[in-house]
C-alpha cells in the first residue's frame, strides 16, 4: 500500500441509476491503463446469488482497488439500455 491514502470514492452514471463503481482506498486517483490485473464476480463465488451483479477488482500486487455494481435494467424497470460516460457523483 502506498503511503499517502485517497479517499473512498463512488462513480455512477448518470444515465444509468443503477450502474456504480466504488474506488477503494488503494484505487489509483487518475485511471490508468492495466491497473485491473484482476476481476471477481460475487455470483461465482456464492451459489444461487440473487441480487445485483458485484464485480471485485484488484491490481497486479493483488489488493482490492474498486467495486462495480450492476443492476439489471429490467430490475429498475427499464428495458432500454442507456450509453454515456461514466461521471463522478460524490
Amino acid at each position: 500500500m502506498s503511503n499517502q491514502k485517497n479517499s473512498i470514492r463512488l462513480r455512477s452514471y448518470k444515465s444509468s441509476p443503477g450502474t456504480a463503481y466504488i474506488e477503494l482506498i488503494d484505487h489509483p486517483m487518475e485511471i490508468q491503463s492495466g491497473m485491473v490485473n484482476r476481476s471477481i464476480s460475487i455470483d461465482h463465488l456464492i451459489p444461487n446469488y440473487d441480487g445485483p451483479k458485484l464485480t471485485i477488482d484488484f491490481n497486479s500486487n493483488g489488493i482490492a482497488i474498486g467495486i462495480e455494481i450492476i443492476y439489471p435494467y429490467d430490475y429498475l424497470g427499464n428495458d432500454d439500455s442507456p450509453d454515456g460516460d461514466l461521471d463522478d457523483e460524490a
